[in-house]
């Protein structure tokens, strides 16, 4: 599925589709359905055109990869290169039940300890109450609105900042954890590395389907 995913979401991004003039325009968006994940990309079928969505970091000391539920992380190899900075992680979430939710602390929290959108067969959570570290602030990646909040584990003497994006098709959360700093700081720092990160959008007909195996 991975490498499937991986030729499909080239192939979308090599044959974008754009609307015919004079096509009317539908009631109603189709509803999407998951293809798979790649890293920090997701792949859905909506109606009859695939959407692909792409998350990318600028930043040579990182790579991305993900595990079996399709969180993804942004990852040093070499992790001296690292030092000083904060862990990168995230997974996809549902985008509408975030639009149609309260955008506070508490939600962000929630969303933090919750499986990905992705992962299959995941049990239910019950989330435990975080005490938020700072108040709730607006963020922005290409153009893509979110909120974000500072957490502090004491018993750790680590800070983390979660973030919660969402628009009309894609939903994701981004967490910054790093030891030894105030969250204050954390997040100063992690908003101006968000100009880091750049979404890439592109969508292509079904037909590309076929050469998933």
């Amino acid at each position: 599925m991975k490498i499937a995913g991986a030729v499909v979401i080239g192939l979308v991004s090599a044959t974008l589709c754009t609307p015919a003039l004079g096509t009317p325009a539908l009631a109603e968006e189709p509803a999407c359905k998951l293809i798979g994940v790649l890293g920090s990309s997701l792949l859905q079928q909506c109606g009859d055109q695939l959407h692909s969505f792409g998350l990318d970091l600028s930043d040579m000391r990182r790579e991305v990869s993900n595990d079996q539920e399709g969180r993804f992380s942004f990852d040093c190899p070499v992790s001296l290169m690292c030092t000083g900075s904060p862990s990168i992680g995230g997974f996809f979430i549902d985008a509408d039940k975030w639009k149609k939710g309260v955008k506070d602390a508490q939600a962000i929290g929630q969303i933090l300890q919750s499986p990905p959108m992705t992962a299959e067969a995941a049990g239910a959570v019950t989330p435990k109450p975080m005490q938020a570290a700072c108040e709730p602030f607006d963020v922005t990646i290409s153009g893509t609105t979110g909120k974000g909040v500072c957490f502090n584990d004491a018993a750790k003497n680590t800070a983390a900042v979660a973030m919660v994006f969402a628009d009309d098709d894609v939903g994701f959360l981004l967490n910054f954890s790093q030891p030894g700093i105030a969250p204050d700081k954390l997040r100063d720092s992690v908003v101006a590395m968000l100009a880091k990160f750049k979404i890439e959008r592109a969508k292509g007909d079904v037909g590309l389907l076929r050469w998933m195996r």
